[in-house]
């Protein structure tokens, strides 16, 4: 599985708001998202990995696609797809299960991510207005499933991630 690609999910985000909403401006009063925020999204050279979840998860709910396809991570959105909104109470939850089940410690996901201990623990912890793109990013493909399973948007925890 691929990581979030900056350029893809610029490219992508200005295409689906042009065609959805027409302009930043009506995608920003829509989602409740500032216009800046949504400018960083389309811009193709601007890294988001440093973007909060929640902000990538309230554009992708309001463009009906999962944050998946949204920033690069898998090539095409799947037809018709039904996605729950974001639930970033269940972060917490679903990380711990995820590195559980993969039969990994806290230390040894963070080896194996090259992110701080402090850093999955903060996600199995609750503290996940402060997870980054980047953070989940690195332990969806650790522990092999989607950033849409990981927010409780889908329930398919092995979803085709190259669908």
């Amino acid at each position: 599985m691929t990581m979030y690609n900056d350029a893809i999910m610029g490219q992508r985000v200005r295409l689906l708001i042009r065609a959805k909403y027409g302009s930043a401006k009506a995608c920003s009063r829509a989602t409740g998202v500032s216009e800046c925020a949504i400018g960083k999204m389309q811009k193709v050279d601007t890294h988001k990995g440093s973007m909060h979840l929640d902000t990538i998860a309230r554009v992708a709910d309001s463009l009906c696609t999962s944050i998946d396809y949204l920033v690069g991570r898998i090539d095409a959105d799947p037809e018709k797809a039904q996605y729950a909104p974001h639930n970033l109470s269940e972060i917490s939850e679903r990380t711990f299960y995820a590195r559980c089940h993969n039969g990994l410690t806290i230390h040894a996901a963070a080896d194996h991510t090259g992110l701080m201990y402090r850093e999955v623990q903060r996600a199995e912890k609750g503290y996940n207005k402060g997870c980054s793109l980047y953070t989940l990013d690195k332990l969806a493909d650790c522990y092999g499933t989607s950033l849409d399973w990981l927010t409780g948007r889908i329930e398919d925890r092995k979803r085709d991630k190259n669908a």
